[in-house]
């Protein structure tokens, strides 16, 4: 019953051995990965990737670095690809901000603001990207009324992780924990019924500079184990019926 529940599959990276990597995935025990997209492209992918394995599951996006890379004729594109297949998927995710380089910030949160419309709209969840923005994102889904969000990979300081707790939200665990005090100190401080479990597959790898794969989750649910001092299994099904009751 393990969960990845967000990942990049359609990437070129695994264009060599997808299928294995699924097999992989499937003999450990993944119930479900969730691949996000990243734009257009990436989206369509995906819904065709989910057609062919029954492993993956769709989130269709837009990754705020390709937000301010694109004309509104082309952000109008996409959300009229999203809203055409909107049954096909199970959230709206890669979403977010991303201030690594102070780009087109306006134009990133009025397409993360657009994207809040649709998940009220369909009654979807978000998986939210938030690169050196957290405060900001945390802020929008406060301001926004999103009623189910993931916060993927967040670093932000510890007051905004209990915000994200505090309003009932998720966030997700990446293998990375195994080396990773920031993920430690979530898993320590941050109740288990507000967890999820990541790869961001092909990064973030429990060891450092391989590629990532879903079947890596293993390795984050024993970490959490260990730090909470409870057994894999236990764990394994909390989480598992956390992402039930967000996704499904």
């Amino acid at each position: 019953m393990l969960v990845d529940i967000h990942a990049h599959l359609d990437f070129n990276d695994f264009d060599v051995d997808r299928s294995i990597v699924i097999d992989r995935a499937k003999n450990v025990g993944v119930s479900f990965v969730i691949c996000n997209g990243v734009d257009i492209a990436s989206n369509k992918k995906i819904l065709s990737l989910s057609k062919k394995f029954s492993l993956i599951r769709p989130a269709f996006g837009l990754y705020p670095l390709d937000v301010v890379k694109l004309s509104k004729k082309n952000v109008d594109k996409t959300f009229d690809f999203i809203e055409k297949h909107v049954d096909d998927c199970v959230a709206f995710g890669e979403i977010g901000l991303d201030y690594t380089d102070n780009l087109h910030i306006d134009k990133q949160k009025e397409v993360l603001l657009r994207f809040f419309d649709l998940a009220k709209k369909y009654d979807k969840p978000v998986i939210l990207h938030s690169r050196k923005a957290e405060s900001d994102v945390v802020k929008l889904v406060q301001e926004s009324d999103v009623k189910k969000a993931v916060f993927h990979c967040f670093s932000g300081k510890f007051r905004l992780v209990k915000e994200i707790e505090k309003l009932g939200m998720y966030l997700s665990i990446p293998p990375i924990i195994n080396h990773s005090e920031h993920f430690q100190k979530i898993v320590k401080e941050v109740s288990l019924k507000n967890l999820l479990t990541e790869t961001d597959s092909p990064f973030l790898c429990n060891v450092k500079g391989e590629r990532n794969e879903p079947k890596n989750i293993v390795f984050t649910i024993n970490k959490i184990s260990q730090i909470l001092q409870l057994d894999p299994t236990e764990v394994e099904k909390i989480i598992f019926m956390n992402a039930k009751s967000i996704f499904f």
